[in-house]
């Protein structure tokens, strides 16, 4: 009930019931654990790196949009214009944490799917770098024999190329640590809808 000023009633007992109980919800310890882990993983562990002889390069979760772009950094590193695809990556992955914590504080219908975010998060960017890094570099015209056989030469060398640094391409512990975190989340969550939950 209100005054006649229009302003709610303040005092104590009469508080809203829906407010009271989503304030007094707290997320599952093991969920903030799984989010922390994926955090870490993806932000200050070493999701892949790349070495040959001396050289050595290691790329967190946050750089794959820039490597997805231009595979190529994968031997030279990332380059300015990497820098902006990583921020802007990073705000996507930010993002999709805070939605693996939504379903703990609010029931909405379907907020479980919120807990699945990062898994498929990584499924799309592990794809997707694959796709990029397995197709062809050249594309071969379709009249001309001589300029078919070059293009088809030249993706082979690349072929080559790719399959002797994708050797010496490792999975560091940020990507472990992260996808148990993500599978954890989407077991949670798969959980927290079914009916015996």
């Amino acid at each position: 009930m209100s005054d006649q000023m229009g302003l709610p009633d303040t005092r104590p007992g009469k508080e809203n019931p829906a407010l009271t109980h989503a304030a007094g919800r707290v997320i599952d310890s093991p969920v903030l654990i799984a989010v922390a882990a994926i955090f870490i993983g993806w932000f200050l562990l070493d999701t892949v790196s790349m070495s040959y002889g001396v050289l050595r390069l290691d790329f967190r979760f946050y750089h794959l949009a820039a490597i997805i772009e231009r595979p190529a950094r994968l031997l030279t590193g990332i380059d300015g214009a990497g820098e902006v695809w990583s921020m802007l990556f990073s705000l996507v992955c930010l993002a999709s944490l805070a939605a693996a914590l939504v379903p703990g504080w609010l029931r909405l219908p379907g907020g479980w799917l919120g807990c699945l975010a990062p898994l498929v998060l990584m499924l799309v960017c592990g794809g997707t770098l694959y796709y990029e890094t397995s197709r062809d570099t050249f594309a071969v015209a379709t009249n001309s024999t001589v300029t078919n056989a070059l293009s088809n030469l030249a993706n082979l060398v690349v072929r080559r190329a790719g399959g002797f640094v994708a050797r010496q391409v490792r999975v560091d512990a940020g990507a472990w640590l992260s996808a148990a975190g993500a599978i954890y989340l989407a077991w949670a969550g798969w959980r927290r809808q079914s009916p015996a939950a």
